[in-house]
């Protein structure tokens, strides 16, 4: 028996293995991204993490802020397993999973493999250990905190949705006083159950008979909503970063603005990628039909309203610096380079990078 289990935990890694060099294969498109951003500032990162956890740790009359900072981890967390749920589950060879294993086995490594991918919590765990007993006795919260990130990851391996809702009710319940809160739950409630429905109903249909471009892409974005929502996520994480290290170092304001304002733009332009799939696979069918053009036009008028309206974040929160301006006219250029390959993308958002602290 338990030769059998380490048989299939060896078959397990080998396939997380496999899941993994996959991901970095598509990663590799972004390379210069990659290393401009990872192996340039890893220990910056890395500090950053302890700091952000520090905050998690240490209440100082600022409860709110607390509870906002580790919202922020639980989200980051959630970003990280929902990419790589595919590689620790296993997902291409799930079914012959249950011919060679039962369930607990399953479960077991499943558990395993999700410990080996969960950063965040091993980060939580350094700190504790590092911690002395009579701060552990004055951080009982983070103790508490640490079994959800836990909690967290394993729901999110098996109802990654549900994962989602609670994030966004939670984000509500924090950040809005309790009657908007009951409103804003209302309101979401209705409005999951009926784009479920439609959903639902949508999902035998290959392509849309609607005959307007921007009813066609409404179409997408129901049937994608989990890709724009963990977006929508992914710029509050990141607008929360930037508001620490303002507050953490203010002087520092013109050198956080440019890196801010690509990160945001970065997060949607990777929805080009999704999205002008719609067009690029089915174009002889939309020409058939008269809408190619519409669809096209429509398709950069979305997106670079979305990225006018990032840039008017980065505006809000950076307070009008003139290096902004730089990333508002080079919208049009990097929604080009993005419709044409992610590699033009990684380069043409390097440069606008690296000549922004130029200007």
């Amino acid at each position: 028996m338990t030769s059998r289990f380490l048989l299939f935990t060896q078959y397990r890694y080998k396939s997380y293995q496999l899941g993994v060099k996959q991901l970095l294969e598509h990663v590799q498109q972004f390379g210069l991204i990659v290393i401009f951003l990872f192996y340039t500032a890893m220990p910056g990162l890395v500090m950053l993490s302890f700091l952000w956890l520090g905050k998690v740790v240490q209440f100082n009359g600022q409860v709110m802020g607390s509870v906002f900072h580790g919202w922020s981890l639980l989200v980051l967390q959630t970003g990280l397993l929902l990419t790589m749920r595919s590689s620790i589950l296993g997902m291409s060879f799930r079914v012959f999973q249950r011919s060679i294993a039962d369930k607990l086995t399953r479960l077991a490594v499943d558990f395993f493999l999700l410990l080996l991918t969960h950063a965040p919590l091993w980060l939580s765990f350094i700190l504790l250990v590092n911690m002395s007993v009579v701060q552990l006795s004055q951080a009982k919260h983070f103790i508490a905190f640490i079994t959800l990130q836990l909690i967290l990851g394993v729901v999110t391996l098996y109802r990654p949705k549900t994962v989602v809702i609670l994030l966004v009710l939670s984000f509500a319940m924090i950040a809005l006083p309790f009657m908007v809160w009951v409103c804003v739950t209302l309101i979401l409630c209705g409005l999951s159950s009926r784009l479920h429905i439609e959903t639902k109903n949508m999902n035998s249909i290959e392509v849309p008979s609607l005959k307007s471009a921007y009813g066609i892409w409404a179409v997408w974005c129901l049937k994608h909503k989990l890709k724009i929502i963990w977006r929508l996520l992914a710029t509050i994480i990141l607008v929360l970063v930037f508001q620490f290290m303002q507050v953490q170092r203010p002087d520092l304001n013109e050198v956080l603005a440019p890196l801010g304002t690509s990160l945001y733009f970065f997060v949607w332009l990777t929805l080009v990628f999704s999205s002008r799939d719609v067009l690029k696979c089915n174009q002889y069918y939309w020409r058939s039909i008269e809408l190619l053009k519409p669809l096209k036009r429509s398709f950069f008028v979305l997106h670079a309203l979305v990225l006018v309206f990032t840039w008017f974040v980065a505006v809000v929160q950076f307070a009008w610096p003139i290096v902004l301006w730089f990333w508002m006219f080079g919208i049009p250029v990097l929604l080009y380079l993005a419709w044409g390959s992610a590699r033009r993308l990684a380069l043409g958002w390097c440069c606008m990078l690296v000549v922004s602290y130029f200007i």
